[in-house]
């Protein structure tokens, strides 16, 4: 009995509050802390609210959000009894927005449509290519019948050819890409103008605040819930200087922000943090062996199925109250500026606009110098071209993501940048240095069928040497990481023995890489430098080896 009465003396108390009608609020977005794979979004809104209980909602326009992360702070006297996510009807069809949508459609299909004309323009130069294409293939075997052609100007035509394809090819697969976008922008504008025509579907998602007022008074309304399809990942500028320096590096954001509510000179804050969702932390159950049973008995389930059945097995408030996030979010990611090494968090230094749609937004994040190290590279079994390679150690702030290199003012070309690898530095490639050559040659190659000793009649045993040559024609001294191999075993049945290196290398099994290995050579000004290795192969006579 005790216990009914503890819970009607709160109905009761607030059955006796005058409660005020239903307000829709305007509001606007005023913040956005964008991660990589949500969004949480702040709407901000004055009113006044009169003395009692106030039922105050904030339209949202996001097409996907997560009802349980809806929080609210109301700056006034009074206390805040309720926030969550409710569907009200729209008072009367807004036919504004409703031109304006049509206005956007009629836009987006003029922009398709010169896409296509530019695309139908390629189109044209394609089939021109292909009749010189195809008038080459019967001109040219004629000509060498009659005289003999410049061999330069013949490889010169068929160069041209090739990159007029290529380029032909690029564009229209940029047009491509360009009409898709329009397209599911369209799709996009069209979603948005469905929703507001649709009969008896004239309702809108709030965030409902209900608020106690002490008096009659001003107040400021701050709200924030979790929007999906918006999300950001990082894009790298690479600039290294001509005469080697420090290299500069730009972090760009690029956001993808589909949400369905435009983010309007916002303060915008750019996180690496992931936001846990309904993750618990790993946890070891028991390690059972047993001997094999009867086929007929059911096998033991899984760790994972225990687990999985045990987290069906929760209750759904205690569900929901896991996976939802608290009030505390956005204080925590706040924070994460004074952990160093867990995340990062950029404020953007000035209020931004970034409006939902299929195009990507690159904002820049940060500029820094790192200091670079300079040195060549070759493997001259795959290729025997130096390149000059700057390799550069990352920060903890740096993500995985697309590098844009730059060299000297001109663009080199496109890598990627993996915080996993093995090692904690990263190399850019700004291209072949044709003053440094590289030859390798084979300069011995012996096969002995009736050898005596170690091994046995019935083996073959071959010989062989290999020789490397780095020429510097530069009138400075370089330094190279030079990589090459010896063959391994997959099978006891072949044996690699007596490996001889001139010079030994610097690290052998270079990266955990079997046979491989590495030499850090350093080249006088106009001068060479030889690197001379040797190794014997021995396998059955009746099975030649694969790969040697």
């Amino acid at each position: 009995m005790k216990r009914i009465l503890k819970l009607l003396v709160p109905m009761l108390f607030l059955s006796s509050i005058p409660v005020q009608a239903n307000t829709l609020v305007q509001s606007q977005i005023s913040a956005v802390t964008l991660y990589p794979d949500q969004a949480l979004v702040q709407r901000e809104a004055k009113i006044g609210v009169e003395s009692g209980v106030n039922t105050l909602a904030l339209p949202i326009e996001a097409f996907s959000i997560d009802a349980p992360s809806a929080t609210a702070k109301v700056f006034g006297k009074g206390k805040i009894i309720s926030v969550q996510i409710q569907t009200v009807p729209l008072p009367e069809p807004p036919q504004e927005k409703i031109r304006e949508l049509e206005n956007k459609i009629e836009s987006l299909s003029k922009d398709k449509q010169a896409v296509l004309n530019r695309k139908n323009a390629a189109a044209r130069q394609e089939t021109f290519l292909d009749a010189v294409a195809e008038f080459s293939q019967t001109q040219v075997p004629r000509e060498l019948e009659t005289r003999m052609l410049d061999p330069e100007a013949l490889i010169a035509t068929f160069e041209l050819l090739g990159d007029r394809y290529h380029e032909v090819y690029r564009r229209m697969s940029e047009f491509d890409r360009e009409i898709e976008g329009i397209d599911k922008d369209i799709r996009l504008v069209r979603r948005k103008l469905n929703d507001l025509r649709k009969p008896g579907e004239d309702k809108q998602k709030v965030i409902e605040v209900v608020f106690d007022s002490a008096e009659k008074q001003q107040v400021r309304i701050l709200a924030d819930y979790v929007a999906h399809n918006a999300y950001w990942s990082p894009v790298y500028r690479v600039s290294v200087p001509q005469e080697k320096g420090d290299i500069d590096l730009t972090m760009n954001a690029r956001i993808v922000q589909k949400t369905g509510g435009d983010w309007s000179n916002v303060a915008l804050s750019i996180s690496n943090a992931v936001p846990l969702k309904g993750v618990s932390l790993p946890s070891l159950s028991t390690w059972w062996i047993d001997l094999p049973r009867a086929r007929q008995e059911a096998p033991r389930a899984s760790g994972r199925q225990t687990v999985g059945k045990l987290m069906r097995a929760q209750p759904q408030a205690e569900m929901a109250e896991k996976a939802a996030p608290s009030a505390d979010a956005a204080e925590y990611a706040a924070a994460r500026k004074k952990e160093a090494g867990i995340a990062f968090e950029y404020e953007l230094s000035r209020p931004v606009s970034v409006p939902s749609r299929q195009k990507e937004t690159l904002l820049p994040l940060y500029t820094k110098a790192l200091s670079g190290k300079f040195y060549y590279y070759c493997v001259p079994r795959i290729n025997d071209r130096a390149y000059l390679v700057c390799e550069a150690k990352p920060d903890q702030e740096m993500l995985a993501g697309p590098m844009h290199v730059y060299f000297g003012g001109h663009y080199m070309g496109k890598t990627r940048f993996n915080p996993e690898s093995r090692e904690s530095r990263f190399m850019l490639a700004l291209g072949a240095d044709r003053a440094v050559q590289v030859r390798r040659e084979k300069v011995g190659d012996h096969l002995d069928e009736t050898f005596l000793g170690k091994f046995e009649r019935s083996m073959v045993v071959r010989e062989l040497n290999y020789r490397i040559t780095v020429e510097n024609r530069k009138d400075e001294p370089i330094r190279m990481h030079l990589l090459d191999q010896v063959p391994v075993a997959k099978t006891d049945k072949i044996k690699v023995e007596d490996m001889a290196f001139d010079p030994e290398p610097d690290k052998k099994d270079y990266q955990d890489q079997s046979g491989v290995m590495m030499w850090q050579v350093t080249v006088k000004p106009r001068a060479s430098e030889t690197i001379d290795m040797g190794f014997t192969v021995a396998y059955p006579k009746d099975q030649p080896p694969m790969g040697l």
